[in-house]
């Protein structure tokens, strides 16, 4: 997580010094804000839960908080370009079905995951870091 969080001090930066007028600009510096809360959150249980149930329990707390944070987000249409709200609806899609694939697995009591469920995890993850890294090219313009 250490590279989200230098990445969004850069990002921070970047709006900062930036002194464009851009009606969008609000609208980015809270989409960048309210990411860098849902990393800064962190998980809750970390003293209750096996490494196992840990993993599990985070992966699903941070997938839900981020669909959250995107969908509101997005239900207040922005004035930014069709493409960044492209992006975020990707984003979203991506942590739905992570949350709901570690959904099941607590539902199910299960913390150790299939073979099918590891592979469509690290497409996930991986989907993921790509989203966020997409956001951060997008912004490298303001």
């Amino acid at each position: 997580m250490p590279h989200k969080s230098l990445s969004l001090l850069a990002v921070f930066t970047l709006l900062g010094v930036c002194g464009c007028g851009d009606p969008a600009r609000p609208h980015l510096e809270r989409l960048v804000y309210d990411w860098g809360v849902v990393i800064a959150t962190g998980y809750t249980h970390s003293d209750d839960y096996t490494r196992d149930e840990q993993r599990v329990h985070m992966f699903h707390e941070q997938s839900v908080a981020m669909t959250h944070m995107l969908s509101a987000f997005l239900a207040d249409d922005p004035p930014v370009s069709d493409e960044l709200k492209q992006l975020l609806r990707k984003w979203k899609k991506v942590n739905d079905e992570n949350a709901a694939i570690h959904a099941k697995m607590i539902s199910e009591n299960r913390f150790i995951y299939t073979v099918e469920e590891q592979s469509r995890v690290d497409t996930l993850v991986r989907a993921d870091f790509a989203c966020g890294g997409d956001l951060m090219s997008h912004l490298e313009g303001y």
